[in-house]
């Protein structure tokens, strides 16, 4: 499913993949699967469940640096469309256990 760090390697990856969608009361939930060999974050590969808010925070968070040399970044998907609710619940930011404020 996704390919290994080379452990031999200085630079910090991290790969991001959305392996699914399903669709539930308060909207769509994407199975979101990471490798990455960056210390900070508890397992080098890992599967959870985000909603469509996080997919564009991330986006944006990688779109907004100003060096991204060698850095592929595909366009989002549309969003599905939402509730009210959802949406405004996206909207607010949570902490993550890293320290990291997911909007």
């Amino acid at each position: 499913l996704a390919q290994k760090m080379d452990e031999a390697s200085p630079e910090l990856v991290l790969r991001v993949k959305v392996l699914d969608a399903e669709k539930d009361d308060d909207g769509y939930k994407y199975k979101i699967h990471t490798v990455t060999n960056m210390s900070n974050f508890s397992e080098p590969e890992m599967t959870t469940c985000r909603v469509y808010g996080d997919l564009e925070w991330l986006h944006r968070c990688i779109e907004s640096q100003p060096n991204r040399d060698g850095i592929i970044v595909p366009p989002l998907p549309k969003s599905p469309g939402n509730s009210a609710q959802t949406a405004a619940r996206q909207s607010e930011p949570t902490q993550h256990s890293s320290g990291v404020v997911l909007i």
